[in-house]
């Protein structure tokens, strides 16, 4: 009988937890860096921990293999377009003088997805830059707005719409962090993120014996 084993991956630049299924006999140590299949698609990750039974709060993925330099340099890569897309994106703001602050821009491995956290305080055309820097930078973007109360949906869209989610709602893109679940405020992902920190130190803390 296989036993199929769970870890407990750090991925992102907002440092996201998941708990990935490692269906082909990886067995990763702590802090090797693996690549996932995350909610967002392919993303380099770090390894915490074995995933306990009782560690259910978290977003689900799956170990797909121990990262390869070519993964490395990848990542890399995909770094660099996203600092050239965040700076575009400033660009677009100071120029149309929008009532929005770009804070970070996040691509996928694979280079097809990019999450871009901004704080907005008023009516923005979110969709309209969507299709612009998707345009420049042969991406599909996704603008999870961290200024949105929790009550307005998803929070996510200047146009009524979900910018993180596409057409169809929460479910088609969503994290539980950027929609009810998740802060809503500048203070709130503040806190989030040192939370997050914290239980990335704690689950370090697991031998992997």
């Amino acid at each position: 009988m296989t036993v199929i084993s769970e870890y407990l991956v750090s991925h992102g630049r907002a440092a996201a937890i998941s708990r990935c299924r490692d269906t082909g006999g990886l067995n990763p140590v702590r802090g090797q860096a693996t690549v996932i299949r995350s909610k967002r698609g392919l993303e380099l990750g770090e390894v915490l921990c074995p995933a306990l039974p009782e560690m259910i709060d978290a977003a689900t993925g799956e170990l797909l293999r121990l990262a390869s330099p070519g993964d490395r340099r990848q990542a890399e890569d995909v770094r660099d377009r996203g600092r050239a897309l965040l700076d575009d994106l400033q660009g677009l703001v100071a120029d149309q003088g929008l009532a929005l602050q770009p804070l970070d821009a996040d691509l996928t491995l694979d280079g097809e997805r990019a999450d871009v956290n901004v704080l907005s305080w008023g009516p923005v055309p979110l969709t309209l830059l969507q299709q612009e820097l998707g345009r420049r930078h042969g991406v599909a973007v996704y603008f999870l707005d961290c200024s949105r109360p929790a009550e307005s949906g998803c929070g996510s869209c200047g146009d009524g719409g979900c910018g993180s989610c596409g057409e169809g709602g929460c479910s088609s893109g969503c994290g539980s962090s950027s929609c009810s679940r998740g802060p809503t405020t500048a203070d709130e992902l503040t806190r989030y993120f040192g939370q997050l920190r914290e239980q990335m130190k704690s689950a370090q803390r697991v031998s992997l014996a």
